[in-house]
């Protein structure tokens, strides 16, 4: 792809020299797609996720250019710090960063959202998902295609809330859409996915319905 016809995403990546760490994709665009579309050994990732995942490989990439260490939870907790810690722990670390020769700021600018991931993903890349056959798992499918188109109808409308001015920062804010099931004889609450997993909504009153 040529990267003058790319958006944000594909411009920093090519800058910054971003690649996947799975030796299995030959670039980095074939490493979102397969994680978006939960295809191979991945689970379905959300652009949300998928978001994270490229800025985390961003920094792991300033750090190795700069020499500076990445084992352990290293990387992960200075990351986390930049991006959602209070103010001090942030200058803490930007402090450290800027003594490795690493300018933070500009690293923060280079991160993406999540709308640059979806636009890179579906536009620049053309990327569908694909339509399960009869026989495979129709019903995660329906739910995640339902979870995604109602993710983009809110960001979208959040996202005007917050050119108008009604909602300060909710032009930048990330929307993230998760289904709860909750009990019909009781007041337990499960996240979908886990119940998904262990195959009862409430331990009470289904577990003994699970499939074995």
């Amino acid at each position: 792809m040529d990267d003058e016809q790319c958006c944000k995403l594909g411009r920093v990546a090519a800058s910054y020299g971003v690649t996947p760490e799975a030796a299995e994709f030959d670039t980095l665009d074939e490493a979102l797609v397969a994680r978006w579309r939960g295809s191979g050994n991945y689970r379905e990732h959300g652009y949300r996720t998928l978001t994270d995942w490229f800025n985390r490989r961003l920094l792991k990439q300033v750090y190795d250019q700069h020499g500076r260490e990445t084992a352990g939870s290293r990387l992960d907790s200075e990351f986390d710090a930049l991006v959602d810690g209070d103010e001090l722990t942030r200058l803490e670390v930007a402090d450290d960063l800027a003594a490795s020769g690493i300018d933070p700021d500009e690293v923060l600018a280079d991160m993406i959202s999540w709308s640059t991931t979806r636009s890179h993903i579906t536009q620049c890349l053309g990327a569908e998902k694909q339509r399960a056959p009869a026989t495979t798992d129709w019903e995660r499918d329906s739910i995640a295609i339902a979870r995604d188109h109602a993710e983009t109808k809110i960001s979208e409308a959040v996202a005007s809330l917050g050119s108008k001015g009604r909602v300060a920062g909710a032009g930048d804010a990330a929307v993230s859409i998760d289904v709860t099931l909750e009990c019909d004889e009781c007041s337990t609450s499960v996240p979908l996915v886990v119940a998904m997993d262990r195959g009862y909504v409430c331990a009470t009153h289904h577990r003994q319905e699970a499939p074995a």
